[in-house]
């Protein structure tokens, strides 16, 4: 199994314990980049406690889960902190980081609280990691052919509509949408208004409590740094190419 990141290939693998591995032959289409917070502190060590946080293995067959020795039903592609890019899935295949939108979006999780006021998140204490997550997310969209832009719910909604398309979990013809870049709380929100936005409906398994990276959280900040000037390398080749 390749561990060398695709397109952000200088940072750190740590492979997730719980993620859905995707048969190359069949790629998915990814349009939705969500932004996700950890609910920890800011610290250089804080994106590589939780890829191990996810890379602990499960509990044998028929034992409980322990929350201090095994892995959590969750993952993401990549965790970013103050210093630090730690990628845990690959960019094909499926974290389980969103519920129902896991088959369509590339996760990430920032250090830092969904509590968090606006001046918190540009504070001169989180820069360098809005700065590292604006270079992976431009990565990202170049990779999978996603513009650096903030979709509203009813954007998100026809991603989402579209994936479930592409999956056949119902029929209909494709929005055309392109993707762009969001957060947890935003895809939750589109999923809430699942009969405005013409989605099926979510299953009872399906949790949409989720609120982060928080409403004061700094999206449009975070994607006016995703601009090929501002970055220091060249987009990585995009499979859709």
């Amino acid at each position: 199994m390749a561990t060398t990141h695709p397109f952000d290939p200088q940072r750190k693998f740590v492979q997730s314990t719980n993620f859905q591995r995707v048969d190359p032959a069949k790629p998915r289409i990814v349009t939705l980049l969500p932004v996700h917070s950890m609910e920890a502190p800011n610290k250089p060590t804080t994106a590589e406690s939780v890829a191990a946080w996810f890379a602990r293995p499960n509990p044998p067959s028929g034992q409980p889960r322990d929350p201090a020795k095994h892995s959590p039903l969750a993952s993401a592609h990549s965790c970013i902190d103050c210093d630090s890019v730690v990628t845990c899935v690959m960019p094909q295949d499926i974290a389980w980081a969103c519920s129902a939108s896991n088959w369509c979006s590339y996760n990430v999780e920032l250090a830092g609280y969904a509590k968090w006021l606006r001046a918190d998140w540009l504070s001169a204490a989180n820069a360098p990691m809005l700065k590292l997550a604006a270079e992976h997310l431009f990565k990202a969209a170049a990779y999978f052919g996603i513009p650096a832009q903030i979709l509203s719910e009813a954007e998100v909604a026809e991603c989402l509509r579209d994936g479930c398309i592409r999956q056949r979990k119902m029929t209909g013809q494709l929005s055309g949408n392109p993707g762009g870049v969001t957060t947890h709380a935003m895809v939750n929100a589109a999923w809430k208004n699942w009969k405005l936005h013409g989605l099926p409906q979510p299953g009872s398994k399906v949790d949409l409590s989720h609120t982060d990276p928080g409403k004061e959280f700094p999206l449009d900040a975070l994607v006016g740094m995703m601009q090929p000037a501002l970055m220091d390398t060249e987009p990585p080749p995009s499979p859709r190419a």
